[in-house]
């Protein structure tokens, strides 16, 4: 896996499609366990998008606890679990080690959302989400919606932040 930041690389979409080159105008997102996986690509190369959205992500990668995703996700290898936890990463940085050493998370910003009555994630998790992101410099808003972890939460939900989003990638 290429760990470079995203400036070391050329991208295949720099060189055949019209891209912005400033990565802050760049927005990621995912559902669930894409928003996790959304979340770490955020926390492990901070210079390669200025936001991202997080609709229903977990606290850490997850395969089914954590002992089975270290084992079976990670090869048995927590180090690795934890380079690729965005919570791990986000205390590194607070700790100035990592790739969100040196501030590299300021102008940063995300919106992790969740549905009232979610019962696989819940919406204690995006608040904790926000705030360990927070203290590391990742400016992250947390929203709620009626409803649980369904499509019907998470297309409101886009609908909602699609504007904020529009306005860092500056396309209002």
């Amino acid at each position: 896996m290429d760990l470079a930041p995203a400036h070391d690389r050329t991208l295949q979409t720099d060189r055949t499609l019209q891209t912005d080159p400033d990565r802050a105008h760049w927005t990621v997102g995912g559902i669930s366990n894409g928003a996790t996986c959304a979340l770490q690509t955020v926390a492990r190369t901070p210079d390669a998008y200025g936001s991202v959205l997080v609709f229903s992500g977990e606290l850490h990668p997850d395969l089914g606890g954590e002992e089975k995703t270290v084992a079976e996700g990670f090869g048995g290898d927590q180090a690795a679990f934890e380079a690729n936890d965005p919570l791990s990463l986000f205390a590194a940085a607070e700790r100035g080690e990592g790739p969100g050493a040196g501030g590299a998370y300021r102008g940063l910003g995300g919106i992790a959302s969740v549905g009232e009555d979610d019962s696989y994630v819940g919406p204690p998790v995006p608040q904790a989400l926000a705030e360990a992101a927070g203290r590391a410099g990742l400016e992250m808003q947390v929203r709620t919606y009626p409803g649980g972890h369904t499509w019907s939460v998470w297309s409101r939900a886009l609908a909602d932040q699609l504007p904020w989003a529009a306005e860092r990638m500056g396309l209002r």
